[in-house]
This record gives C-alpha cells, sequence and structure tokens, in this order.
C-alpha cells in the first residue's frame, strides 16, 4: 500500500485494510430517501467546509463534472472548453450525449489554474451572433483548468461568454 492517496481517478489508490474495516461498519441506509447516514455526514461536512447550504454526493468525477455543467446549461448550448480538459477528451462524450451540449475547444495558456483561461481570450473567440443558426445557441465555459483538472476559482467562472438568443 502507498502512503500517498493519488487523486487522479477514483480507482488509483486501493483501499487499504484500515479503509475496508471501516467500510464494512459504516451505518448504511438508501440515500435516495435520504436514509443513509454515512452519506448524509459526508454531504454536510463537504458543504460546511466549502461554506455551501449543501453537498450532493456522486459516485464519480465524471458524474460530478456532468452534473455541474448541465446545472448551468440547457440542451442546444455551445459551452468554451480547453483543448486539453478532461471534459472535451476524455469522459465518454457525456457533455454531448446526456446533455445535447456542443463543445467549442479553445487553445489556452497552460500553468495554475488561474493561468488558465483569459476573459479576454474567450471573447475573441465567441462566434459571430449572425451565425448562431450553424451554432450552439449560448456559450458557457467550463470551470476547469486543463493542465492540473482542478476547479478554476469562481469569480472567473461567472463570466458569460455570448448570449445568442
Amino acid at each position: 500500500m502507498h502512503d500517498i492517496v493519488d487523486l487522479r481517478s477514483d480507482t488509483f489508490t486501493q483501499p487499504t485494510p484500515e479503509m475496508r474495516e471501516a467500510m464494512a461498519r459504516a451505518e448504511v441506509g438508501d440515500d435516495v430517501f435520504g436514509e443513509d447516514p454515512t452519506v448524509r455526514r459526508l454531504e454536510a461536512m463537504a458543504a460546511e467546509r466549502l461554506g455551501k447550504a449543501a453537498g450532493l454526493f456522486v459516485t464519480s468525477g465524471t458524474q460530478g463534472n456532468l452534473i455541474s455543467v448541465l446545472a448551468q446549461s440547457r440542451p442546444g448550448q455551445e459551452i468554451v472548453v480547453d483543448y486539453d480538459s478532461h471534459v472535451f477528451n476524455n469522459e465518454v462524450a457525456g457533455l454531448p450525449v446526456i446533455g445535447q451540449l456542443q463543445m467549442r475547444p479553445l487553445k489556452t495558456e497552460r500553468g495554475p489554474p488561474a493561468a488558465g483561461v483569459r476573459p479576454q481570450g474567450i471573447s475573441a473567440y465567441t462566434r459571430d451572433p449572425r451565425d448562431a443558426v450553424h451554432a450552439g445557441r449560448g456559450q458557457r465555459r467550463r470551470g476547469q483548468d486543463a493542465g492540473s483538472g482542478r476547479p478554476v476559482p469562481p469569480v472567473r467562472q461567472r463570466v458569460r461568454v455570448h448570449r445568442l438568443g
């Protein structure tokens, strides 16, 4: 076993014997009906630590990314993503298939999350509204740094690129 938890994927880190024992002892219930006390405690703890009203446990990073984008988009919209982003290159095309979203890749600077997509760079990349018949109805950028996969700070996530309709 390793001393480091590898968060690059939800399958890299294997549970230790202590983790397996904790799973076996955990209180369980039906989380669909809000009856799983372990999940409820985890969601409450995450919400408190992040300063949010509530938390939501999801089974994978792919599912979390899909939910977060779908909550901010409508079918038929176009979202601007980094060319090297995980949601563009991986995640089994969930955004176009499930969300009915068009992804427009943008090559950006590499580096720490704050260096990723610059608002002025996105504005220059938006489509002409007169061309809207051939493109998604609106554009929204995915707030994830391409190099690290870490979320872009919230103030930068709120950049609304272009509203076509």
